[in-house]
């Protein structure tokens, strides 16, 4: 079973603006999913819809085996709670280190610190930032290109 899944979904805005036109896509549990194209095309609008801060205009969303569409506003806390969605802006903890910033996520959860160890190890290795004994501190540059940077402190 997908753990999520798109079946015709659509999307209008008020202003009669179509964000998402009849998609269909399955996303498997553990997959990593990137979603690119220009400015307007409605990645935003996707990737808001998944979470339920956006309810498509037609069409269903499943977390799971869960219609989102159909949950009360007080039970979606609990959907988000089973993705996880790195935004743009990245919305990082600058005073914490990149493991921290990943495992709390995972401690606002309750998992125990075993699982949030071996949890956070697997996504750096992943994405290669898996570095022995290393604190990896994050820095925001303020500059006009709005760079970010890692700095490794020894």
């Amino acid at each position: 079973m997908p753990m999520i899944k798109m079946k015709d979904v659509w999307k209008t805005y008020p202003n009669n603006v179509k964000a998402i036109n009849g998609i269909n896509i399955s996303i498997d549990k553990g997959e990593f999913v990137y979603v690119v194209g220009p400015s307007g095309a409605g990645k935003s609008t996707f990737i808001k819809m998944m979470y339920r801060e956006e309810k498509p205009s037609k069409g269903e969303i499943f977390i799971g085996d869960t219609n989102i569409g159909k949950v009360k506003e007080r039970q979606v806390p609990y959907i988000r709670r089973k993705i996880g969605v790195v935004f743009q802006d990245f919305r990082l903890l600058q005073q914490l280190t990149v493991y921290e910033n990943i495992a709390y996520a995972l401690e606002v959860i309750e998992e125990s610190r075993d699982v949030i160890k071996r949890k956070v190890m697997d996504v750096l290795d992943i994405v290669q930032l898996k570095i022995k004994h290393v604190l990896i501190h994050l820095n925001c540059l303020v500059e006009s290109s709005n760079v970010w940077r890692l700095h490794v402190q020894l």
